[in-house]
Parts: structure tokens; C-alpha cells; sequence
């Protein structure tokens, strides 16, 4: 009868707007989670960010260290060897050019030693920068900056409607 395809029309718009209703629901704690996954997924890759400038920065500290203990170290043998050979000269009683070109090839010897020592430091240093710069692009490249779409209350009442009309017209031919 016609009050029972009343009803039925009337139980399945019910069903339909329920349904509308808990997926609009579903969608907005889709949305939350969403968020809070991109959120999260950001922070750890700035922890991990943080962590790997920590043990570059400990890395440039430990270069540092061994450059300026290698430099101390080459100037006190530079010094003794210089010493030992003004000694040794001065023990032979020999003295003049041979002695000075002696000093000499010390001094030019230390001084290579240095400029050998300054392009590995700064080698090094390049490469830390390197590290630096690699590390913070591949922060960058790696952010997730995805715009996630939050569900529209108005979308999903214009879908219900067009829901509602839909099953509307299908208890109603004639209409």
C-alpha cells in the first residue's frame, strides 16, 4: 500500500541520513588523525635532523682538536729538530752558509708541513659544510607539506540532500 512505500521511503532517508551523518564523522576523524600522523611524521624527521647536526657538530669539534694538537705537535719537533742541529753544529764547530741552508730547509720544511696541514683542514672543513648543506635539504625535501582537505559540513549536507531527493524520486515516478 501507499502508506507502506511512505514508510519504507521514510526508513531509507533515515538510513541515508545516518549514513551521511557518520561519514561526515568518519571523515572529520580521518581528517584529526591525518594531521596528527603528518604532525608527527615532521617532528621525527627534525629529531632526526637534530641528531645528525649534533654528531656533525661533534665531527667538527674532533677535527678541530686533532688539527690544532697536530699543529702543536709539528711546531715543537720543528723547534727541536732546529735546536738538535744548531746544537749538533755548534758541537762539530761548523758555521756559515752550510749551517743557515740547513736552518732554511727546517724553516721550509715546517712551513710545508703547515700549508699541507691548512688545505686538510680546510677539506675538511668544506666537507662538514658539505654535510651541513646535504643534511638540510634533505630535511627539506623530506617535510611532508601535503595540504590535507578537512571535510565540509556543507558538502555533506548538499550530499545528503541530493540523497534524500534522490530516494524521493524513486518512491515517486509520477512526480
Amino acid at each position: 500500500t501507499e502508506a507502506d512505500l511512505s514508510s519504507y521511503m521514510l526508513q531509507e532517508m533515515g538510513v541515508r541520513a545516518i549514513s551521511a551523518v557518520s561519514g561526515f564523522y568518519a571523515s572529520t576523524q580521518e581528517y584529526k588523525i591525518s594531521k596528527i600522523m603528518q604532525k608527527h611524521q615532521n617532528t621525527m624527521l627534525a629529531l632526526s635532523a637534530a641528531q645528525s647536526t649534533n654528531q656533525i657538530n661533534r665531527n667538527a669539534i674532533e677535527v678541530e682538536e686533532q688539527f690544532v694538537l697536530a699543529s702543536a705537535a709539528d711546531q715543537v719537533t720543528a723547534m727541536q729538530d732546529q735546536e738538535a742541529a744548531r746544537l749538533s753544529a755548534a758541537a762539530a764547530g761548523a758555521s756559515g752558509n752550510s749551517v743557515q741552508s740547513t736552518l732554511h730547509d727546517f724553516h721550509r720544511a715546517a712551513a710545508q708541513k703547515r700549508y699541507s696541514n691548512s688545505k686538510a683542514r680546510e677539506t675538511a672543513h668544506l666537507q662538514i659544510s658539505d654535510d651541513r648543506r646535504q643534511l638540510a635539504l634533505s630535511v627539506a625535501a623530506g617535510q611532508n607539506r601535503d595540504i590535507i582537505p578537512r571535510p565540509s559540513a556543507a558538502t555533506a549536507l548538499l550530499g545528503l540532500g541530493t540523497s534524500l531527493y534522490d530516494t524521493w524520486r524513486q518512491h515517486n515516478p509520477q512526480t
